[in-house]
């Protein structure tokens, strides 16, 4: 009976129910760190692009940034959550839906942070031949229509010159 007054002591003040719900759900995502960590360092290198973008736009907004990366990691968070919960309800050991799932969200990061990258670097080789796969995604991250994006780098190489 020593074990449930003890139970009755952890439960009756907050660190104790925040400690609980923590540890029930560090228990419900173990074995997925991996995916979860390759899916949050997406996230970052994601931010960081989008920081070097705003930068060179001159109109660099953290507060916005946060919001939006915390907006998806809550929603890449919760979906993974689910295909986890899928995994585990087949008991499914390779974890083989969220690591697909997972797999999708770092292809949806890297085209992201692809366009970014041409955004910084629009000369780079390697970045020019993905410009035109990735015109939508630059006229978004650019508030301007596609049709602009060409312009836009044309604009930008004719202000180098007359700098130079």
């Amino acid at each position: 009976m020593k074990v449930f007054a003890k139970l009755a002591d952890i439960f009756s003040t907050f660190w104790g129910w925040f400690l609980a719900i923590l540890i029930a759900v560090g228990n419900f995502f173990a074995g997925h760190l991996g995916i979860i960590n390759i899916v949050l360092f997406a996230v970052i290198i994601d931010a960081f692009w989008g920081i070097f973008v705003s930068i060179k736009q001159g109109k660099f907004v953290l507060s916005e940034l946060a919001r939006l990366s915390i907006s998806k990691l809550l929603v890449y968070g919760c979906v993974l959550a689910l295909f986890i919960a899928i995994d585990k309800m087949l008991g499914v050991s390779l974890v083989v839906s969220s690591t697909i799932v997972a797999t999708l969200i770092v292809l949806v990061e890297a085209w992201s942070t692809l366009a970014s990258m041409i955004i910084v670097y629009p000369n780079m080789a390697f970045l020019r031949l993905m410009k035109k796969v990735l015109k939508g995604e630059i006229a978004s991250k650019l508030n301007i229509d596609e049709s602009a994006v060409d312009s836009y780098f044309k604009d930008k190489k004719n202000d180098k010159k007359a700098k130079n």
